[in-house]
């Protein structure tokens, strides 16, 4: 690491920055925004005109997080700053914090202990909708979120008291837990301590976590939605589970990092089905895995859609006629019994019939 700039000639003290990267333009939470194209030589390009906590710019759009007046939306591209949209009343409103966007979707936290944070649709900034809350879920009341980054389909919180928490926003409808670590252990907490800061955009995948009392933590996050049939069981750390759940748990690595063990586990059902077949005497089927010309009821296991089982019963029932039914043109040559005797016709016995086309039908004539 070389340092290329240092001297507080344009910024003295500042809560935070956001370089636009595209735009090689840096923002500054006092209202000040650079020109860091030269990053050696940045210099002043205009003023917001207001305050706000923090701010997330994307292609000279910028998403203003300012306090009590909630989210300010600005476009900066003439270097005179144009209001677009703004959200200044919504469920669960405190502090207005912090927020990241990703696609057409802003995600915003209020720096206030038990407050949900929020899922915001942006695809029209002329009418920004609320579309999700969710929140640690640690009772018993979530405790102050504060900044939150996202990276792919998830989103990394700094939650105070509640450490790390990470969720799944692949649906942004429904964001769901998909893994914590408790930087602040202690059962007692309240207000601003334990994780206030975390970055997980490193090129590694590692996850640095800041804690206000604790230091540093650096962290894996190891995220697996697996999904199992109904009845069976899958290895999770030590043990075999076998309920829908998330499992959670930390380990050490080969380089001593912790690593979040998450597993997000659903059932898939079997099918089952029954089925009802008639054939003639003559006949066969093939059911219960070989063919069939007995009535009996035989099971055949599949894979359904979800590669799980398919089990399908069949009910095979036969159907036998008058001997009269069969009288053809060929000769009947002799008639024998299961042991080859030749036998007469007999009622309610099965016999061969031997043909001098070389056929063998095996027939019983029913009476009462």
């Amino acid at each position: 690491v070389t340092i290329i700039y240092n001297t507080d000639s344009l910024i003295s003290t500042t809560h935070n920055i956001f370089i636009d990267t595209l735009n090689k333009k840096l923002y500054t939470t006092s209202g000040k925004v650079f020109d860091v194209s030269d990053p050696i030589n940045p210099s002043f390009l205009f003023h917001m005109g207001f305050f706000y906590h923090d701010l997330y710019v994307e292609n000279d759009t910028g998403y203003f997080n300012c306090f009590s007046n909630g989210l300010q939306i600005y476009e900066m591209t003439t270097n005179s700053p144009q209001y677009l949209g703004s959200l200044t009343s919504y469920p669960d409103q405190g502090t207005n914090h912090s927020g990241w966007k990703k696609d057409s979707i802003y995600l915003m936290a209020d720096e206030n202990g038990g407050l949900s944070l929020k899922v915001i649709d942006v695809s029209d900034l002329n009418n920004l909708q609320v579309i999700a809350l969710f929140n640690s879920g640690v009772l018993p009341s979530p405790a102050v979120p504060h900044n939150l980054i996202i990276q792919d389909n998830f989103v990394y919180v700094s939650y105070y008291c509640d450490g790390l928490q990470v969720f799944d926003i692949s649906n942004p409808n429904n964001p769901i837990k998909a893994g914590y670590y408790d930087t602040y252990p202690s059962i007692y907490c309240s207000g601003f301590k334990g994780n206030w800061g975390v970055d997980p955009l490193l090129p590694s995948g590692i996850i640095l976590v800041s804690d206000v009392q604790s230091g540093l933590f650096v962290l894996e996050f190891d995220y697996s939605p697996q999904s199992i049939c109904e009845g069976d069981s899958i290895l999770f750390d030590t043990s075999f589970v076998s309920n829908q759940d998330l499992y959670l748990t930390n380990t050490l690595d080969s380089m001593g990092y912790v690593d979040i063990l998450v597993m997000d586990l659903s059932i898939d059902s079997n099918s089952y089905s029954i089925q009802n077949i008639s054939i003639s005497y003559s006949d066969s089927i093939f059911v219960g895995g070989s063919y069939q010309s007995t009535e009996g009821t035989y099971t055949d296991t599949f894979l359904n859609q979800n590669g799980c089982d398919s089990i399908v019963t069949t009910n095979l029932t036969i159907i036998i006629s008058s001997i009269s039914e069969y009288n053809t043109d060929k000769k009947l040559l002799k008639i024998v019994d299961v042991l080859g005797r030749e036998a007469k016709f007999k009622r309610n016995t099965s016999l061969f019939y031997i043909f001098d086309d070389g056929t063998v039908e095996k027939r019983m004539v029913i009476t009462n």
